[in-house]
């Protein structure tokens, strides 16, 4: 067997993939903060410039639509920095980060 068979390597070569994951898991959230509070300033934007072409009523469920989405967004990045969840609990906290962003992509 060679030296890079995953089942011969020590166990903290093991434990390096997944840290870099878990830190790579913070990173995400930590990096998230702007564009979130971005996002609110262009929904308003967007629907002050489609409001022009556009029934008032289908631009403000655009703006609620898109307010909702990034309000989800920013309680789900406020709970991770307030739990500061443990290693064995980011792969959940990945998935949920994921799903947020392509939610927010397809509204």
């Amino acid at each position: 067997m060679s030296s890079t068979d995953p089942a011969h390597r020590s166990p903290v070569a093991n434990g390096i993939p997944r840290r870099v994951e878990d830190e790579l898991t913070r990173l995400l959230y930590r990096s998230a903060g702007f564009e979130l509070f971005s996002n609110f300033v262009l929904a308003g934007i967007l629907t002050l410039g489609v409001g022009q072409y556009l029934p008032w009523r289908q631009s403000l469920i655009c703006l609620f639509t898109l307010f909702l989405v990034s309000s989800a967004r920013l309680v789900l990045n406020i709970a991770f920095s307030r739990l500061e969840p443990l290693p064995g609990q980011l792969g959940y906290w990945r998935l949920a980060f994921v799903a947020s962003v392509t939610i927010a992509g397809v509204t």
